[in-house]
């Protein structure tokens, strides 16, 4: 839903629409010197540097990165804003849209690292946030697991040294992982997509999960074939596009006779600039344009990821400077991400379903698990929500990672550490603040919300690059919400227009003293100990969007 705004003169504020090769600089390989967090980030393309490989990736398989520098600099702000400064909201709820709980999935890759689905407060939190599915294996994992061993089945043979940790995790179990997959799946009844292994494994594998996940009844609502195989490390069996649709068709055609009610889904390369020039890109186009001419598929896959690892690379021992630089990387509704790539794909796939499997920012150490994680997970949801009000076609999302025994992608971790301080923490399992946003969508979703138009009418300076308010209305019209992300150090005063009686009932959030305010775990404990602090949950007398934070407010409308 794209919406109009205006600033505080009362002019229209024009939402400006970059070209997807910008977007491809600020979302895959942005990089930074010294910014001003108001600054035209278009200003700053030229200085981008490659950075490492998506977590997941066969290059990057835990994205656990750690910075090898001690001390730092936090002396000033990363934005002052005057705090007599509004932000005023006019809510339109005549017209409303509901919210799809597909957004609320996960991928599971590196969940069973870890004894985790014993632990009784896995079953608290999959009760709580209610999954509407689960991908398994999981991403790279999913290209050599194998059903009949321990584990995820991994053969040293094929992994070759790759995926280390999992393999290293493989003694803790007695059986294959699916069927600890599965009793999570039970908790809350949640859906499967599954990712089959097309460059090891076999049709009869396939066959054999699938037939497994029905006499479990649990519901399989999409099958995967493969897992980013435009790869260079896949090369060996898929040198080219073509190799794999004649791999992919193998496996339709008989999973399609044995359960054709399952829908089918192919891989899509990566998005890419209008005009690639580099090789890699012009393989995603090829990709992208052969796979998007096929018809033995139901919806296309592509991974997501916003880079910050280059942030934590170029920002040395200045944790201002990262986090200038992230602030500019993480704002996909300033750029109307989700759909400029969506006008991307479709050039090569039509109105074909959209399937994101895998999405998150990029594992940097000190951004992950922070209170600006939490806040770019708040808006990467918002912006789903809009974008497949638009385009239905956005049918499901899958943030990347579920739990793990790390802190860099999921939303919980399984931990033996008893010297760090964790914002909450029960029995192993730690909160990470990637959960925070999922849980406030869900308790919306819950209460019945339903999105709403808005017009904003932001302060001198400001627009949705340093803030981002959203509107939701109750189905009866007798709540409000608005869920807010703050990226600025400042409290920011929000006046609703429009609507004669409110009042206040409940605000859900958290907050952080600094950007890089954390849940318990991320590379400042190891790196730079004693700039560790722990995010802080909103007072429920909290009246201004806090600084740093990430939640909605609740009003009865009277």
């Amino acid at each position: 839903m794209i919406k109009s705004s205006k600033l505080r003169n009362g002019a229209p504020h024009k939402v400006w629409q970059p070209n997807l090769l910008f977007l491809i600089g600020i979302f895959m390989i942005i990089g930074c010197g010294t910014f001003n967090q108001s600054q035209s980030s278009s200003n700053d393309t030229s200085k981008s540097t490659a950075p490492t490989a998506p977590i997941g990736s066969p290059a990057n398989p835990t994205g656990e990165k750690q910075s090898a520098t001690k001390d730092v600099k936090t002396s000033s702000p990363l934005q002052v804003l005057d705090v007599s400064q509004v932000l005023e909201l006019y809510p339109n709820i005549t017209t409303t849209h509901k919210i799809n709980d597909k957004f609320i999935s996960f991928n599971t890759g590196f969940l069973f690292t870890a004894p985790i689905e014993d632990e009784p407060e896995i079953k608290t939190i999959t009760q709580t946030l209610k999954p509407n599915a689960l991908r398994f294996p999981g991403g790279t994992i999913a290209n050599f697991y194998h059903p009949d061993g321990v584990g995820y089945g991994l053969r040293e043979s094929e992994t070759k040294g790759r995926l280390a940790e999992i393999v290293k995790a493989m003694p803790l179990f007695k059986d294959n992982a699916i069927y600890h997959f599965a009793k999570i799946c039970k908790m809350s009844n949640s859906d499967v997509v599954f990712a089959a292994n097309i460059l090891t494994g076999t049709i009869d594998e396939a066959v054999w999960v699938l037939d497994y996940f029905k006499k479990q009844n649990i519901k399989v609502i999409g099958i995967e074939l493969g897992n980013e195989l435009y790869f260079k490390q896949y090369s060996d069996v898929f040198p080219d596009v073509q190799a794999y649709i004649k791999k992919a068709k193998e496996f339709a055609k008989v999973l399609k006779q044995k359960y054709p009610e399952i829908p089918l889904g192919a891989v899509a390369g990566d998005p890419t600039g209008p005009n690639p020039k580099g090789n890699n890109e012009k393989v995603m186009n090829i990709w992208n344009a052969a796979v998007g001419k096929e018809t033995f598929y139901d919806f296309y896959i592509p991974h997501l990821y916003s880079k910050t690892q280059v942030c934590q690379n170029m920002g040395g021992n200045d944790l201002q400077k990262i986090f200038d630089c992230v602030n500019i990387a993480l704002a996909p509704e300033h750029y109307n991400y989700t759909q400029i790539v969506l006008d991307h794909y479709k050039a090569f796939y039509g109105n074909k379903k959209m399937w994101i499997t895998e999405w998150n920012s990029e594992a940097a150490s000190y951004v992950s698990n922070s209170v600006r994680q939490a806040g770019f997970v708040g808006e990467f949801l918002m912006n789903l929500v809009d974008a497949s009000i638009k385009n239905p076609e956005v049918e499901y999302a899958f943030f990347h990672n579920y739990g793990s025994g790390g802190y860099v992608s999921p939303i919980f971790s399984y931990t033996n550490d008893t010297k760090i301080k964790f914002y909450k923490k029960v029995g192993h399992i730690a909160y990470n603040t990637a959960y925070f946003p999922f849980l406030y969508l869900r308790q919306l979703i819950s209460q019945g919300a339903e999105r709403a138009d808005e017009t904003i009418t932001y302060p001198s300076g400001m627009d949705n690059q340093q803030v981002v308010t959203k509107t939701f209305v109750s189905n009866d019209k007798s709540k409000l919400f608005v869920f807010f992300v703050n990226k600025t150090t400042q409290n920011i005063q929000l006046n609703i227009k429009g609507i004669n009686s409110l009042q206040q009932t409940d605000v859900q959030g958290i907050m952080g003293d600094f950007p890089w305010s954390m849940a318990g775990w991320n590379g400042l404990n190891h790196d730079l100990p004693q700039n560790v602090n722990l995010i802080k949950q909103i007072p429920t007398t909290q009246k201004d969007i806090p600084a740093n934070s990430v939640g909605y407010f609740e009003y009865r409308i009277k």
